[in-house]
């Protein structure tokens, strides 16, 4: 044991580059380090309660990167995102002033420059190349960071704005309200800023809100609401039977019966095994803990104006084994995340450990029609550009007609969206004409279309027809497109895309499900 006065050094990371590390790889404003010791030798942790909090920067930029929106009017300058990151994916600060320059893919002659004062922030917006022609395109910049030109995500020049758009959404993370780093309010500052997201929602676990976090989780979704420019939607995440986000369309929105009394702290559980509490509670108001019923939920907001999606579905320890299901409340799956992918087994960036009976495919099989979404599951406090997970965070495209609250969330329950792995593919699937999320009925063999403008060199383009796969392409170009007749079509079949790029970036449609007439 420790007297009284004397010290404990804990050194993280000597710098070596063999050496492991457990600072971590995220910059955070105030990163507070959860100091538990076994002070009696029983092997039960208690908490050092500890005011102290560092710093964590991010290094110098190594690379840019260039975000812009998935459609644009024709002779309008197109919006770009600038973005300094180091080489952990941080926003970064230059030490030194930055200059880039910008100009349309098909139009090299006509040039935007931009200029990163010393220290200042690492990300800019700003009013770029204006298109001169339909079309899809990319805007390209070079930089004093390299040689070499960097692309743009692919963006779709217009003569008039389109009946649907493309909006960009990440629609799960954290912040230090549960398990995660920052303030709520940064987070949504973040999706608006660097992130360059369209939607966004702050899905803390409930077990660890209390009812003044609460009360901020609804300001600040009424606040950040801004038809026409970003859509938050409050959301919390929902641990028992299988974890799942709630997504409610008013910010206003309570779950009914609400106890506000779990641990705040993660260690609690982690550490003491302590059993997990949720608002959930039963006919005599004991709360419900551990794993439960997972039909609790559906319960709890049947007729609202609400969605349940499960999260992670095939892990082990969060997912999900289908016997529980609302259609009505749950249109959509989370595919992937940071986590990984719950898609099958032949998916690469497989979520740990796999559990095939809880795979997006296993629920297809089932007949439950759902859209697919992809999130970041950020625990570092910057939506749309998660570094805490395993892999890169995931982005959900949503196809709407406006970006606002109710159109946005029409999209959703229609199941008008497609799933990446974070980069902005741009995915156009039909089965006879039918977009996603739609039943077809058909007369013959469905005959699929695909359309897709990568971010990166597209190596593969899947057609994925009830579980098999019964078409593919290998294009090695950025834009590709392509149709397949189904000869072995029974009558009955759910259709969708999977799209695998050089850098291993991949996106998925939401299914098409063709039925004969």
């Amino acid at each position: 044991g420790l007297g009284a006065g004397e010290i404990l050094i804990l050194t993280v990371g000597t710098g070596a580059s063999d050496d492991p590390s457990l600072a971590p790889r995220f910059s955070s404003a105030a990163f507070a380090p959860v100091l538990l010791a076994d002070v009696t030798g029983d092997e039960r942790f208690v908490w050092v309660p500890t005011d102290d909090s560092v710093a964590v920067r991010a290094a110098g930029p190594e690379r840019v990167e260039l975000i812009v929106p998935s459609q644009a009017r024709i002779g309008s300058p197109v919006s770009v995102t600038v973005r300094l990151r180091d080489s952990f994916g941080n926003i970064a600060r230059p030490a030194g002033r930055v200059n880039v320059e910008l100009w349309m893919e098909n139009a090299p002659q006509e040039r935007v420059e931009v200029s990163f004062a010393e220290n200042g922030p690492g990300w800019l917006r700003i009013d770029g190349p204006v298109p001169g022609e339909t079309g899809v395109v990319r805007v390209l910049g070079r930089s004093d960071l390299s040689d070499g030109e960097v692309y743009s995500n692919p963006v779709r020049i217009l003569e008039d704005e389109p009946g649907l758009m493309v909006f960009w959404a990440d629609l799960h993370g954290h912040s230090q309200q549960s398990d995660g780093c920052g303030p709520a309010d940064e987070y949504y500052r973040f999706a608006r800023g660097p992130a360059a997201l369209d939607v966004a929602a702050l899905s803390d676990h409930e077990w660890q809100l209390d009812a003044e976090e609460w009360a901020e989780k609804q300001r600040l979704c009424r606040a950040c609401d801004e038809p026409s420019g970003f859509v938050p939607y409050l959301a919390w995440e929902y641990s028992l039977g299988g974890h799942r986000v709630v997504y409610a369309k008013d910010c206003g929105y309570l779950p009914p019966r609400a106890a506000f009394d779990g641990p705040k702290e993660l260690w609690q559980v982690e550490y003491n095994h302590a059993q997990i509490h949720a608002w959930s509670q039963d006919d005599t108001g004991r709360a419900l803990r551990d794993w439960g019923d997972p039909r609790q939920v559906f319960a709890d907001h049947a007729g609202k104006e609400a969605l349940v999606v499960p999260h992670t579905p095939a892990t082990w320890h969060m997912g999900n084994d289908w016997d529980s299901h609302d259609p009505q409340l749950t249109p959509l799956v989370e595919i992937y995340s940071t986590h990984g992918s719950s898609e099958a087994a032949d998916s690469s960036r497989p979520v740990n450990l796999y559990v095939d009976r809880g795979s997006v495919r296993t629920a297809l099989a089932r007949g439950y029609r759902l859209g697919f979404v992809a999130c970041g599951d950020s625990h570092d406090g910057k939506p749309g550009l998660s570094l805490s997970g395993p892999y890169s965070g995931g982005l959900t495209a949503v196809s709407a007609a406006r970006l606002d609250r109710d159109a946005v969330w029409d999209a959703l329950v229609s199941r008008r969206t497609w799933a990446t792995t974070g980069a902005r593919v741009l995915v156009d699937f039909k089965v006879d004409g039918t977009p996603p999320g739609s039943v077809v009925r058909t007369t013959g063999n469905p005959k699929v279309s695909f359309e897709v403008h990568g971010t990166d060199f597209i190596e593969s383009v899947e057609v994925i027809a009830n579980g098999r796969i019964v078409h593919t392409e290998t294009p090695s170009t950025r834009d590709a497109s392509g149709t397949f007749d189904d000869q072995r079509f029974k009558g009955w079949s759910s259709y969708y895309l999977r799209v695998t790029q050089r850098d291993g970036h991949l996106a998925w449609s939401s299914p098409v499900w063709a039925a004969s007439v």
